[in-house]
């Protein structure tokens, strides 16, 4: 495959994948964090006037069932063109996926078939290009049903393994999770708590060991994060994010700082009566809007 295959069929997988390995369990049905009865969704691109946000175009529209499984996802380009468009069908009971279509560059077909376990795990992905077989995904779990390998057959005759180990402290939650590819380290996480069970760092290591970036967490009373600090590799402030919500424990608004304490840049966000983002907008350290996004919702 050359190389435009190979980065449409990364991106095909990608957007087939239920889960990411971090979430490790891989259950049938590909569902979005909203709230609420959703049918459809529609995301502008936008642009202000007047100090008023307004649309300016169609970036992607996505159809949900009544269970909240995702079914339908197309991409627009700012000339109202569609990028991609991604459909995913279900057995009876809406619980497992059958298939995925993904419509790419150049019209290139991907269709993924999935078989399952039992205890409804994603056991096995067929994927085909074009209707022709490229690659097959095995894999397996612990008896916690966590993900601790993923076999990639592929066509050429190529294959991957990909390995996946958690440790966890007495009270269950995740300390260690690293990934082990053809047999050689790719990299390592780890995590410590509070006696509370939130979670207060986070650290990432490379393939070598070394380690790559460390985060450090704070919360109120309610639970809520309400800063997280970023430090390189020798321990320096690589910058801070501050965390502000409402009352009904949304998340309104991100502020980040740089390591001399001056603002980057900031987040803002609005949500409607379900609780679902409305609007989202970014603004430079001057005030300057530099993106803006706005979602319409139609709820069942």
């Amino acid at each position: 495959m050359n190389i435009i295959k190979d980065l449409f069929l990364a991106i095909a997988i990608l957007m087939l994948s239920s889960s990411s390995p971090e979430n490790q369990r891989t259950i049938a049905g590909q569902k979005d964090d909203l709230k609420g009865p959703v049918k459809e969704v529609k995301e502008y691109v936008a642009i202000q006037r007047d100090s008023i946000l307004c649309k300016d175009y169609l970036a992607f529209f996505t159809c949900y069932d009544e269970d909240g499984n995702r079914i339908k996802r197309c991409g627009y380009s700012n000339d109202g063109s569609l990028t991609f468009k991604q459909i995913i069908k279900y057995n009876r009971d809406g619980n497992e996926r059958l298939d995925s279509v993904f419509l790419g560059p150049e019209w290139e077909v991907s269709k993924s078939y999935f078989k399952y376990n039992n205890d409804r795990t994603e056991s096995e992905q067929f994927v085909y290009l074009n209707n022709s077989p490229i690659l097959r995904i095995i894999k397996k779990y612990d008896e916690n049903g966590k993900i601790i390998e993923s076999i990639e057959l592929r066509s050429d005759g190529k294959c991957d393994v990909y390995n996946y180990n958690n440790k966890y402290d007495d009270n269950g939650n995740k300390i260690e999770y690293s990934q082990v590819f053809n047999g050689k380290p790719q990299w390592k996480n780890t995590y410590k708590y509070d006696v509370d069970g939130y979670k207060t760092e986070y650290c990432s290591y490379n393939s070598d060991g070394c380690l790559f970036m460390k985060h450090t967490y704070k919360y109120d009373d309610k639970g809520q994060n309400i800063e997280e600090n970023a430090y390189t590799p020798n321990d320096s402030l690589y910058y801070t994010k501050k965390f502000s919500y409402d009352n009904d424990g949304n998340q309104i608004e991100i502020c980040e700082y740089n390591a001399d304490g001056s603002l980057d840049h900031k987040e803002s966000y609005k949500y409607d009566r379900y609780g679902n983002v409305s609007s989202k907008v970014t603004a430079s350290n001057t005030g300057i809007m530099t993106e803006g996004v706005v979602y319409e919702y139609v709820y069942y």
